[in-house]
């Protein structure tokens, strides 16, 4: 069967040299053949399969796929006439926009008027304004007298806040020399008492010995755990208590006794002279 165009009054038929020249109407998307039905405009009709629509209806020639293409959709030569307004639609029409353009003449001096009325206000406001700075000289200096006071005051609480930030940095430094274990380190007899060790030299050279075999810990110092760890030798302290006096958990020091002691009592066994059984 011959494929012929569907546009009305268009009499080109498929040529076979040629076949790109003739289009089917798009199944999809569906919105796309919609728009080529209502641009065929054919009473009560339905596309066939045979039925296309020729190159001569595109400005191109060629159908285009994008949507803002103006051949997206054919749109020349349709076959009707575009809709043309009789002389009496004419005539009304131009009525119509002169009574809208009169309309908007008055609603502008409408505006104008509102304009000119509020400038007038604002003027009046302004030069009651003026009035006023005027005659509140007296103020204007009471303001003036009251800045100066303020900034005064202003400055002299600086200078107290640098005294109490120089003052909370001593106190700071006094704290940190103060904390347990600088404390039992001080002098020969604390380090005695606690640990049993006889002085601070003798500590020091075993803090040395042992720094190799000594559990490490991110909140405790090797002297710290040294420390524990002869103090519960030697004091038998509570758990709490030593997390109490090193200022860390209860889990903490449990940990480092469980791990440093059985290291300690092999790293020096050697001090140990156990008598002849003879």
């Amino acid at each position: 069967m011959v494929a012929s165009c569907c546009v009305i009054g268009c009499t080109n038929r498929f040529d076979k040299e040629n076949p790109k020249s003739f289009y089917r109407i798009p199944k999809k998307p569906e919105s796309r053949k919609k728009l080529w039905i209502s641009a065929i405009r054919r009473d009560q009709w339905e596309p066939r399969e045979n039925d296309r629509v020729c190159f001569r209806h595109f400005i191109s020639g060629v159908k285009s796929k994008y949507e803002n293409n103006p051949d997206y959709v054919p749109s020349v030569d349709m076959g009707y006439q575009k809709y043309k307004a009789s002389g009496d639609q004419r005539y009304a029409r131009f009525f119509q926009k002169s009574g809208a353009k009169t309309s908007r003449q008055k609603r502008k001096s409408k505006w104008l008027f509102f304009f000119q009325y509020c400038l007038t206000l604002v003027m009046q406001r302004i030069s009651q304004n003026l009035n006023s700075v005027q005659s509140d000289n007296n103020q204007q200096d009471a303001c003036i007298n009251k800045i100066a006071t303020l900034k005064i005051e202003n400055e002299q609480l600086y200078a107290e806040l640098g005294r109490l930030q120089t003052e909370n940095t001593t106190l700071k430094a006094n704290i940190s020399q103060l904390n347990f274990e600088n404390l039992v380190t001080a002098s020969d007899r604390k380090i005695q008492f606690y640990t049993g060790v006889h002085s601070k030299a003798l500590f020091m050279w075993l803090l040395s010995f042992c720094s190799c075999i000594l559990p490490s810990c991110k909140v405790m110092s090797p002297t710290s755990v040294l420390l524990c760890l002869l103090m519960k030798l030697r004091l038998n302290l509570q758990h709490e208590d030593l997390a109490y006096r090193f200022g860390v958990s209860k889990t903490t020091i449990s940990d480092i006794l469980n791990l440093g002691l059985p290291k300690l009592a092999s790293k020096l066994s050697f001090l140990i002279q156990w008598p002849d059984t003879e």
